[in-house]
Formats: structure tokens, sequence, C-alpha cells
């Protein structure tokens, strides 16, 4: 069993980056076996920008000048990657 920290790289096409995470990942092998085994990661995402609708208003909704009300925004979340070797 091992364990340690991660970093995780989301790649945008107009950003270099559009999220990227951090967290810790344990590792569980199987008895007798070097190779085969089982990564749980869990941590934090930052994201850079990206369009959400305004508080209120649902999908394909439209004001009088037939704009669709959304803002730009970062946000956070939880991350929980697995990997798999065999």
């Amino acid at each position: 069993m091992g364990h340690g920290p991660f970093v995780a790289m989301q790649i945008g096409d107009k950003n270099a980056f559009d999220a990227v995470a951090v967290g810790w990942m344990v590792g569980i092998s199987r008895p007798n076996s070097n190779i085969s085994g089982l990564n749980i990661g869990m941590g934090v995402m930052v994201e850079g920008d990206f369009k959400s609708l305004t508080r209120g208003f649902l999908a394909n909704d439209f004001d009088r000048d037939r704009n669709i009300h959304d803002r730009q925004s970062g946000g956070t979340g939880l991350i929980i990657m697995t990997s798999f070797t065999f």
C-alpha cells in the first residue's frame, strides 16, 4: 500500500489549462503481485472561466431582447480519480 499527492490538469482550447486539481491518492496492490493494483484519489478542482445561467433563469429562457441570461465565472469542486494497473 502506498499514498501520496497528485496534480491533474485539464487542457483547454483557448487557455493553456481549463482546470487544475490537487489531492491525495492511495494505492492498493494485490497480494503477491508487484504489477496489479487499484489507485483512488480525492482532491479539489479549480476551474477557470465558464458560462453559466444567471440565477433565476432556466435553459432557453429569453428576455424581451431575445438575449439569453448568462454570466462568466470560475468555480471549485470535488474530484475523485481512480486508476488501475494490470
